[in-house]
């Protein structure tokens, strides 16, 4: 899995690179080869490319990370002593949620999780979001058929009035962007990421500083 995940962030970051170039990178690239017969020329027009477009970086993008999986995530990066990240909030995430409807009161929505507790549900609990007070939460999941086998467990436990929404205001997912690491970091990196369900660590040009 290291190997395999270390070459294909280098192809990711050969394409990154590629795209970063762009065409008229490409044919400025043309010019100075087209020069070589005159040291002076070519040294000129390679300092007036460098001066007008600066080179990107080498960038590691892993995500989406929950609120909960962002802190996890960035207490394991401290481990290895890599060089600068960011963070990058995504607004609006959709997600879809497995829940109980509203209860006619508190003590009724309480009653709902002590019964799932005896059920072997663990992560059952009492919301009250606007709109969906007392209604008991079963899971979220990032996508609607996680959620649909979610609802079948439930079923399969006689739990059988469960309902499942969009919704994207339950859970904001963010980003961490690792500038420059070693190839020994990123493989350290990919092999992190696989104990963060749903996350995936993808080659990105980053932003030149400044």
């Amino acid at each position: 899995m290291r190997i395999g995940a270390l070459i294909l962030f280098l192809a990711n970051l050969a394409v990154a690179a590629y795209v970063a170039l762009g065409p008229t990178s490409q044919r400025a690239l043309l010019d100075v080869r087209a020069l070589e017969v005159n040291a002076d020329q070519v040294k000129q027009v390679r300092d007036a490319w460098v001066a007008r477009k600066p080179v990107a970086t080498a960038c590691l993008e892993w995500g989406p990370l929950a609120a909960a999986e962002l802190t996890r995530a960035r207490e394991a990066l401290t481990t290895l002593k890599i060089g600068k990240t960011s963070v990058v909030e995504a607004p609006g995430t959709v997600v879809w949620w497995v829940h109980l409807p509203p209860a006619k009161s508190r003590e009724e929505a309480e009653r709902r999780v002590r019964e799932l507790e005896e059920l072997g549900v663990r992560d059952a609990r009492v919301v009250n979001d606007e709109g969906w007070r007392n209604a008991v939460s079963l899971g979220i999941f990032r996508s609607e058929e996680a959620a649909n086998v979610h609802q079948v467990r439930m079923r399969e436990i006689k739990v059988r009035n469960s309902a499942i929404v969009q919704r994207s205001d339950l859970v904001k997912f963010s980003t961490i962007a690792i500038a420059e690491p070693t190839p020994e970091s990123a493989a350290r990196i990919v092999e992190i990421a696989a104990g963060f369900a749903g996350s995936e660590v993808r080659a990105a040009a980053c932003a030149p500083a400044g």
